[in-house]
């Protein structure tokens, strides 16, 4: 097998850089979801993923996409790169779910929390949180979480 060539050395996108890397992220990502989508009540079901930075925005579409949700797009923290005037993009969903890689303090996820209920619709509810590099980061973290875990644990 020939050894994968990136443009640059790869750091933590390297999980989803590569078709197959990527693949097998989103398919793993689709059968812990869907199970947690299906105990839940028919009230507390998501409407959208919530996402943040390049790497959610590399799989988070694909995941709304086959689960047929929408999608929210939350810009990183003092993100002056952009050309957007908004820090918080998509559907404004009663329910939500996010996916991030939690590869540091977890401090994105309650970035998200707090910009989408502010700049989208305060009446959104995170309902849970795929965390899609627990394995390499943070081996004793559970690849769901709900958003009382969230704060309790990164708030």
């Amino acid at each position: 097998m020939v050894p994968t060539k990136y443009v640059n050395a790869v750091d933590y996108l390297e999980g989803v850089v590569t078709h197959e890397n990527r693949k097998r992220k989103i398919n793993n990502a689709l059968k812990t979801i869907r199970k947690f989508i299906d105990k839940l009540p028919k009230c507390k079901k998501p409407k959208a993923v919530a996402c943040c930075g390049v790497s959610g925005l590399m799989i988070a579409p694909a995941i709304a996409d086959r689960l047929g949700l929408d999608l929210i797009v939350v810009r990183k923290r003092d993100d002056d790169s952009t050309h957007s005037r908004f820090g918080v993009e998509g559907v404004a969903a009663d329910n939500y779910i996010i996916v991030d890689d939690l590869i540091c303090t977890g401090r994105t996820m309650t970035h998200m929390l707090r910009r989408i209920h502010s700049h989208l619709c305060e009446y959104s509810t995170c309902v849970g949180a795929y965390l899609y590099h627990t394995n390499r980061y943070r081996p004793k973290a559970q690849p769901m979480m709900t958003e009382e875990q969230i704060l309790r644990e990164f708030g």
